[in-house]
């Protein structure tokens, strides 16, 4: 059985998976601000969305900065223009963040869950391992 959970986009709308995904797979990364390996990985996501966008890829981020939800937002939005992200960035609702990143089992930053069109988990790792990522990626989306 898949997951299913709610995000917040930076115009503070919601987000629900597996009911407002546009792709056929998921990739889902958790990052924060102050997160050193973090940043580096943003040219790897772009690169993926780039490449598989159009076959039923769809990247989003999340930020699990331990703020309020307003500034959670607001850092979010900061991050995905100083990283001229090509996938959106969410946050999770609520005063305090964590509950979608437990749910998908997430200990460590940047990690990168894939997930398919049910929410069952396809793939998980550092999305620096971007051979591994991609593999599951194509796997996924059948090509």
């Amino acid at each position: 059985r898949g997951v299913s959970f709610r995000l917040i986009d930076t115009m503070e709308r919601n987000w629900d998976f597996p009911t407002n995904r546009s792709g056929s797979v998921v990739l889902v990364e958790f990052v924060t601000t102050a997160c050193p390996n973090c940043k580096p990985a943003v040219p790897v996501l772009k690169d993926l969305q780039s490449k598989y966008g159009a076959a039923g890829l769809q990247v989003v981020a999340v930020l699990c900065d331990d703020v309020p939800v307003k500034d959670r937002v607001a850092a979010a939005a900061r991050y995905a223009k100083a990283n001229n992200t090509n996938y959106p960035l969410f946050v999770e609702p609520g005063a305090h963040s964590g509950a979608v990143r437990d749910l998908l089992g997430v200990e460590s930053y940047p990690r990168g869950v894939l997930l398919n069109s049910s929410g069952a988990v396809l793939w998980e790792g550092h999305p620096g391992a971007k051979a591994d990522l991609e593999a599951a990626v194509r796997k996924a989306l059948g090509k």
